[in-house]
Order: structure tokens, then C-alpha cells, then sequence
């Protein structure tokens, strides 16, 4: 039973600390954005390509807290999706990757059919 009551209170504080880290992910999601708009005409790339993977690295840290609320049972973890859509979203993070010398081709499945899973989870390399 303490066992049980223990696991209860990480899982509260665990959702706790994820919503309020979220909030601040979003204000800080949120300015990224707005200097983007305010820089794509500058003609500065490095400066918005540093913004951009500022961005990145936020979102990830908001599909973390995601996990994050999972865990306190506060939102589904799975959800449904189509594996096409997700290799899309990879795309980008793959040619920042690699080599500029490299030559990457995605070839999407026809019909492929919806997945019920975790996909940040499918995301993060093991």
C-alpha cells in the first residue's frame, strides 16, 4: 500500500512539473517563431537556421514533457497515425544530419496502414 501511495505522489509532481515546463516550452516556442517572421527577409541564413534548430530542440523538449504527462497517466501516451506522416516529419532533422555530400531519397508507401504507437518514442534513436 505505501508503495502504491509513493508511485501516486511521483506520478502527481511528475504531471505537475511537466505542465508548468510546458508552459514555459510554449512562451519560448512561441518567440522563436515571432523572430523568425521578423528575420526571413534579413537574408541572414546562419542566424535563422540557429533559430530554427532552437526551435527543434524545444519541440522535442515539449514531446518530452508529453512523456512526461503520460507517465502521470494525464494524457494517452499512443495515438494513432500514419507512418508516411512520420517519416516526413524526420525528414528535415535527417538532411541537417547528414553530410551535405550524401544524397538521401524517401520513397513514402502506398497505403501503408495507421499505426497505433508512441511515435516521439519511434523518433528517438536507441
Amino acid at each position: 500500500m505505501r508503495h502504491i501511495q509513493k508511485m501516486e505522489t511521483v506520478g502527481q509532481l511528475t504531471g505537475d512539473f511537466a505542465h508548468d515546463f510546458n508552459n514555459m516550452l510554449a512562451i519560448v516556442i512561441g518567440s522563436l517563431d515571432m523572430r523568425r517572421r521578423r528575420r526571413s527577409g534579413a537574408g541572414d541564413d546562419k542566424a535563422l537556421r540557429y533559430g530554427d534548430d532552437a526551435r527543434e530542440r524545444a519541440q522535442r523538449a515539449a514531446m518530452l514533457t508529453a512523456r512526461l504527462l503520460a507517465f502521470a497517466r494525464k494524457q494517452p501516451l499512443e495515438k494513432v497515425f500514419g507512418p508516411n506522416r512520420l517519416v516526413c516529419s524526420m525528414s528535415e532533422q535527417i538532411y541537417r544530419t547528414v553530410s551535405e555530400t550524401m544524397r538521401i531519397e524517401m520513397v513514402m508507401a502506398a497505403g501503408a496502414w495507421r499505426s497505433c504507437a508512441d511515435a516521439p518514442q519511434l523518433e528517438t534513436p536507441s
